[in-house]
């Protein structure tokens, strides 16, 4: 395991997670295709430079796949999704760090909570949601 931080973007708190190794060695591999202007970065600093890289990746997968919504995947739309996991299982303070976001209006634009999900237990401390059979 590994602590990786993640600079922030518009004034944002910075963040610090854990990685596996595994994970580690395959962010590096991703480096190996890449040409960086800094070594320690695993993606360039410019989105058209992560776009051109992530797009036709995107598409490729969704012809591979034959499922066309696959091309509606953004990396925005994967930090919505793991604000609302998070949000879901460990609450508002804790998704709020996890964000990096210094104000909680700001971390609830991306917490996309559905208001019919059903709250079921708790199990080691993370809190389990199911969604309802009407929604």
């Amino acid at each position: 395991m590994k602590l990786v931080t993640i600079s922030p973007e518009k004034g944002s708190n910075p963040r610090k997670t854990t990685i596996s190794d595994i994970l580690l060695s395959r962010l590096q591999s991703l480096k190996i295709n890449t040409q960086l202007e800094d070594p320690s970065r695993i993606f360039p600093k410019k989105r058209a430079s992560i776009d051109g890289v992530y797009t036709p990746q995107r598409k490729r997968i969704a012809q591979k796949l034959q499922n066309p919504r696959i091309n509606k995947i953004t990396f925005h739309s994967i930090c919505h999704w793991h604000g609302t996991v998070y949000y879901l299982r460990h609450g508002r303070l804790e998704a709020q760090v996890r964000l990096g976001h210094r104000n909680i209006m700001n971390m609830m634009k991306y917490i996309l909570i559905s208001k019919g999900y059903d709250y079921v237990t708790e199990l080691d401390g993370v809190r389990l949601f199911r969604k309802p059979d009407h929604v």
